[in-house]
């Protein structure tokens, strides 16, 4: 069963009406918020966890929307987000909190490297 994010849901997580976000203005962070919930978060089967997808979708998109539209790195799979906004990284983070899958957090996790430069001078 599809997730599909609804505008209205977007424009109460940024705290706006239809005035300042008109649909066609939501459509890309939508569009991108639902492939994030329906290909990384699935299988959701079950109507309740559907219900609560479907608001950490709208949280992903406002995400997107509150962010100056300056996504640093976005990789499908293994994948990498940071916000210049901290609203929109408040906003991220409510939908980490409200996954029920926990995959969002893996999926950030997934993309956390370390390097440290080797002083022993040994392989």
């Amino acid at each position: 069963m599809a997730i599909t994010v609804d505008e209205d849901d977007i424009r109460s997580a940024l705290d706006a009406d239809a005035s300042e976000y008109p649909d066609p203005d939501l459509a890309f962070e939508k569009s991108l918020a639902e492939s994030i919930v329906n290909d990384d978060l699935e299988p959701h089967t079950d109507t309740d966890r559907s219900d609560r997808l479907k608001l950490v979708g709208a949280l992903i998109a406002a995400a997107y929307v509150d962010d100056d539209g300056d996504v640093t790195q976005l990789q499908q799979g293994d994948r990498s987000v940071s916000f210049d906004s901290d609203s929109a990284l408040s906003h991220w983070r409510k939908a980490l909190q409200l996954d029920p899958t926990g995959r969002l957090s893996q999926l950030e996790q997934q993309t956390i490297r370390f390097g440290t430069p080797n002083v022993r001078g040994c392989d």
